[in-house]
């Protein structure tokens, strides 16, 4: 009978039993429940199935903490159990449980008695590491290179270590491309150590931890959002276009404001709610499709505003649905049907935290090299073609033009879409493609030289083509002022008409894009712009893009489209061919030209290297204007750069030219679109009004080098501009 109750005193006791009550070493803790923990933790340890439970364990420990949810403290008690294994070795630590076990007669012990029963290990420094504080390990990668150095190769990484013991035995494994490398390194608390660990030529990559073994905080990539980063949060923000009780039932003290009232900066510095998957504000950030009618829907990502905190999309809550959340805290998407769980999914997440991958080398055979035509051929069987470039590369500008030219022979109906020209210059462009008007009131009309900044000169021959053949040239552009504003995290600024020409859905959910386009935010680290407006900004470019190619599309669906863009534009699973398909479901054929291509590329059909075509392009007089006689129509020298073709001819700061050959300058495009027209080698006329004498000016044109001296003239020219506003 006594046994008997012992025992039902202890299957209480551990069923019972609050981790709040682990933190006290004056506690008591029944043996039979400790062994019991520790030996359900270590089973099959080293299964890819347990360490999975563990990722799943550390994933709650970082939302809850210790303290909330008691289903996660036995996990928390083993992984803290299985720290000593690893750091004092399976055979010490089959040896402490031993002598646990033989304490058979002791009904309860502390847990400092317990840890005592490990040798090799300090059990008060154990105890104040893992139990009197939270237990997560905290580490931090920086630096991480691949080296060569006399005695070999090697990934060199600095790591910092918070929280802990002051000694733990972190697993890595090196993976190679077939065999992995496993290894531990020895990391102090509290320290900034640099590792570096010997490895062998060709891909390779590390990673600390892959299967779990320490007690730690997660990477950001080794966790996808879950509906538990919001539950029981309080600074909830929920849109809806009315009120619905419902979300009290499990969200306290949530602040409401209907969709329509809603700025952009509201989302900033809060966790979000949006109710239904077609709010604006939701489709703004996933385009999600309903899976049904009768289906109640729930979706978490991170707050593109603001990276620390969530936004969930509710799409039909239900009393009886919203209630069963916590049940499946740990999911990124749940879809109900009356009430019953019939889906629920989340991204996946990297196993391990990655300290470097070291790419595999490309290897190209010279006598498989396609050409041009072998590349035109292959896209020709596509409907709709990109043809990415670097903008001021002339090599890239005669590809485009080829691979047009070779499309349009085939009798195909043609289009050309350019990202140069900005969409609302449609009327224009269809005009000069049908020749009604000239090529420089073309110029003049889409207002090149102020809206694009690289040489028309690039351009002109495409443009020609396609007037001289009657293709259609679509414009791409969005208005730069709109993504000016957005990337100054101004969009609630736009006026109404500009927030019209925004996209009605987007999908800004793309960690491979986000990554891509943090590296180049991070060039520019002196910006005082964030990096969530200059993201947003990016996105909103590409979907506005695609947009106007899918309703050029659906009004012309039998012709061959022809992309012309920048690479960063022309990517497959990052720019506007992966909007594109999302919005009409039509596949592109994307050619990337001078990028750098990976082994494992899939941003791109064909990667083009071209050699070099030299091109002085239009030339230049050395000048420049002043910005605000310039908004009166009036084309007035600021600034002459020394032996420069101005200087030479006498030209003076403080100049009006009135006309340069048979054109009547009217703004800064007006003078380059007469010297792209007059070439090098030759004489501009110019007509100049200085003070009140109206003079002429002979302009020989001639190629000098103007780069330092512009340099310094634009610097001047910004600094005033800015004092100006």
């Amino acid at each position: 009978m006594k046994k008997l109750l012992l025992s039902s005193l202890i299957l209480i006791l551990s069923f019972s039993f609050s981790f709040a009550t682990v933190y006290n070493q004056d506690n008591r803790i029944p043996v039979p429940y400790v062994l019991k923990t520790i030996r359900d933790f270590e089973n099959n340890t080293n299964t890819y199935e347990k360490a999975i439970i563990r990722k799943n364990i550390l994933h709650k420990l970082s939302i809850y903490g210790v303290n909330k949810v008691p289903d996660i403290n036995d996990g928390t008690i083993g992984f803290i159990f299985h720290m000593i294994k690893l750091n004092i070795g399976e055979n010490k630590f089959n040896a402490g449980l031993n002598k646990i076990a033989d304490l058979k007669d002791v009904p309860s012990l502390t847990w400092l008695q317990i840890l005592r029963c490990f040798d090799g290990l300090n059990a008060d420094s154990f105890y104040d590491a893992y139990f009197s504080k939270n237990p997560l390990i905290n580490l931090t990668v920086q630096n991480a290179e691949y080296i060569a150095e006399q005695s070999g190769y090697y990934i060199s990484f600095t790591l910092l270590r918070k929280y802990g013991d002051k000694v733990v035995n972190i697993p890595y494994v090196l993976e190679y491309d077939n065999k992995k490398e496993y290894g531990r390194l020895q990391s102090s608390i509290n320290r900034e150590e640099t590792f570096k660990v010997p490895v062998q030529t060709g891909y390779v990559k590390l990673i600390l931890d892959p299967n779990y073994n320490v007690i730690r905080e997660l990477s950001d990539s080794e966790k996808s959002p879950v509906i538990a980063d919001i539950l029981y949060k309080d600074d909830i923000l929920y849109i809806d276009k009315q009120y619905n009780n419902i979300i009290s039932s499990v969200f306290k003290d949530t602040k409401y404001i209907k969709d329509d009232e809603v700025k952009f900066r509201d989302l900033e510095h809060n966790n979000i709610i949006i109710a239904g998957y077609n709010n604006n504000i939701a489709k703004f950030f996933v385009d999600k499709k309903i899976a049904g009618e009768e289906t109640s829907e729930y979706f978490i990502f991170k707050n593109p505003m603001n990276k620390d905190k969530y936004i969930l999309l509710a799409n039909n809550m239900q009393v009886g649905n919203i209630n069963l959340l916590k049940n499946y805290a740990f999911n990124q998407e749940l879809v109900f049907k009356n009430d019953k769980l019939i889906t629920k999914s989340s991204m996946p997440s990297d196993m391990g935290m990655t300290v470097l991958e070291h790419k595999k080398d490309i290897i190209i055979d010279v006598k498989k090299l396609d050409t041009i035509n072998d590349t035109i051929k292959q896209a020709s069987s596509y409907n709709i073609i990109f043809v990415g470039e670097n903008h001021n590369d002339y090599s890239h500008h005669a590809n485009q033009l080829t691979i047009i030219q070779n499309i349009n022979n085939t009798k195909k109906k043609t289009a050309i879409a350019m990202e140069m020209v900005q969409y609302k210059y449609l009327d224009i462009i269809n005009d000069f493609v049908r020749g009604r008007i000239t090529e420089q009131e073309m110029l003049d009309g889409i207002d090149y030289y102020n809206n694009w900044n690289f040489d028309y000169s690039l351009y002109a021959p495409i443009f020609k083509y396609a007037r001289d053949n009657s293709i259609d040239i679509i414009p791409l552009n969005i208005e730069r002022e709109i993504t000016s504003q957005v990337f100054q995290g101004m969009i609630d600024n736009l006026t109404e008409e500009q927030f019209i020409s925004l996209p009605q859905a987007m999908n800004i959910i793309n960690d491979k894009y986000e990554n891509k386009m943090k590296s180049i935010f991070d060039i520019h680290a002196g910006t005082t712009n964030k990096f969530a407006d200059f993201y947003l900004s990016q996105n909103i470019w590409d979907e506005v893009m695609a947009k106007h190619l899918a309703d050029y599309r659906k009004a012309n669906p039998d012709t061959t489209i022809i992309v012309i863009c920048g690479n960063g534009h022309a990517g497959k699973d990052s720019g506007i061919p992966l909007r594109y398909k999302r919005i009409t479901g039509e596949k592109s054929f994307v050619i990337m030209q001078g990028e750098l291509m990976e082994y494992d590329a899939t941003n791109a059909d064909v990667y083009i290297y071209s050699e070099n075509i030299k091109s002085s392009g239009t030339p230049k007089i050395g000048v420049t204007l002043s910005i605000e006689d310039e908004k009166k129509g009036i084309v007035k020298v600021e600034s002459v750069a020394k032996k420069s073709p101005a200087e030479q001819a006498g030209i003076k700061n403080g100049d009006i030219i009135l006309k340069c050959g048979y054109h009547d300058m009217k703004n800064i495009g007006s003078l380059k679109y007469a010297l792209y027209e007059k070439g090098y080698n030759s004489i501009l006329e110019c007509e100049i009004k200085r003070g009140k004498n109206i003079i002429n000016k002979s302009i020989k044109l001639f190629e000098y080098d103007d780069t330092t001296e512009m340099e310094e003239m634009i610097k001047t020219h910004k600094s005033k501009m800015k004092v100006s506003k």
